[in-house]
Parts: structure tokens; C-alpha cells; sequence
């Protein structure tokens, strides 16, 4: 797949992965980190729905993932800023690959 020049988007969350792809694919990969900004109304709607276990599961997890983001920087190329809006995931995932592909 990588042999057609195809761009291809693999979704990790884990630490290890991204830098094992970092280091078997060098320059072909392009680690972008996620961050979604909750604010207290959609926090105080996905307790409501959620069990308190998968609250405090998914509360965690979220965590986590800034933490592995903040204590290793220099391993994600771009951060994708506010992404609880899809139009700005799009804006923004389109910009990065105006940068690499010349606007394709």
C-alpha cells in the first residue's frame, strides 16, 4: 500500500505503537495528536449517560493520553487543536495535508 503512494491513516493511542511505526517507517510516518477540549456542559451530559465506571474509565483514558502527549512531545509532528467540532478536525487535518501534498 505504501508502494502506491496512498496516504493512509492509522488511529493509535498507544505510546509504544506510534513509536515502533516512528521507527520501522521513519519519514512516512506523520504522528498527530488529538486534543479535544470538553467543556462543563458536555462533561456534566456524558456523566448523565454514562455508568460510573465508563465514566471514570473513559475520564482516565483521556488523561492519560494528554499526559503520554505532554511528557513526549517531540514525538507527534502536528497537534490537532478543539477537535469536539468537526469542522475544525476537517479544517485542520486538510491544512496538514496542504503542508505535506501541495494542496491535493
Amino acid at each position: 500500500m505504501l508502494s502506491e503512494e496512498k496516504i493512509v491513516i492509522i488511529v493509535l493511542s498507544d505510546l509504544d505503537t506510534i513509536t515502533k511505526m516512528n521507527l520501522i517507517f521513519k519519514n512516512l510516518v506523520t504522528p498527530i495528536y488529538l486534543h479535544s477540549n470538553i467543556d462543563q456542559n458536555e462533561l456534566l451530559e456524558a456523566k448523565k449517560a454514562l455508568s460510573k465506571n465508563e465514566f471514570i474509565k473513559r475520564s482516565k483514558s483521556a488523561l492519560n493520553l494528554k499526559n503520554v502527549y505532554t511528557s513526549n512531545l517531540n514525538t507527534f509532528n502536528h497537534v490537532l487543536l478543539n477537535m469536539s467540532e468537526p469542522e475544525d478536525l476537517y479544517d485542520q487535518a486538510f491544512n496538514i495535508l496542504d503542508y505535506y501534498f501541495g494542496g491535493i
